[in-house]
């Protein structure tokens, strides 16, 4: 899946989910948030033992 707000690498068993807003300073919206939630059930669903939030 692919997102405007965030970008999701998957490399061996870890999960990178880094948000991708500069010009509005990576703040968070509820649509950031969702795009991290599902980001999340992703990284999940490929069996991925960590995530870093960047």
């Amino acid at each position: 899946m692919t997102w405007d707000t965030i970008t999701l690498d998957i490399d061996d068993d870890v999960a990178r989910i880094t948000v991708d807003r500069p010009e509005q300073l990576n703040a968070l919206t509820v649509d950031t948030l969702e795009a991290i939630e599902e980001g999340l059930t992703e990284a999940a669903a490929a069996d991925a033992r960590a995530v870093v939030l960047a």
